[in-house]
């Protein structure tokens, strides 16, 4: 049974993306600085690293958890768990074909090329 529907904030999505730009950036520190700067752990040094590293995942997670409590407040428990499991499923099989079953050389005619397979849930 649906429940009232809250409307949607925009600070979240901001927020959201803001953070996704860090763990960009935090990434790129840690990965994209050279071999030596990765096999000695230089990056552990780096003090933006540290400022990203220091709160990132903790504000995602609690901004999760908010948004969960909406959704559960929206659906029920077994509807919700169904649309995420879902999707959730979904999305780990496209990433599983599309790791496991891509060949370099393109696929014959007449078969499905699971490369191909939108990402679109």
């Amino acid at each position: 049974m649906k429940k009232q529907t809250k409307k949607r904030s925009p600070y979240l999505d901001i927020i959201k993306a803001i953070l996704i730009i860090l763990v960009i950036i935090g990434h790129s520190i840690q990965y994209g600085s050279g071999s030596t700067y990765l096999e000695k752990q230089l990056f552990f040094n780096n003090y933006l690293f540290k400022f990203i590293y220091s709160f990132h995942m903790p504000l995602f997670i609690m901004i999760s958890g908010y948004l969960s409590y909406n959704s559960l407040n929206k659906n029920s428990l077994k509807e919700t768990f169904i649309s995420k499991f879902k999707s959730f499923n979904i999305s780990v099989l496209n990433t599983f074909l599309k790791r496991n079953k891509c060949p370099e050389e393109d696929i014959g005619k007449g078969s499905v090329n699971p490369c191909k397979i939108p990402n679109k849930i």
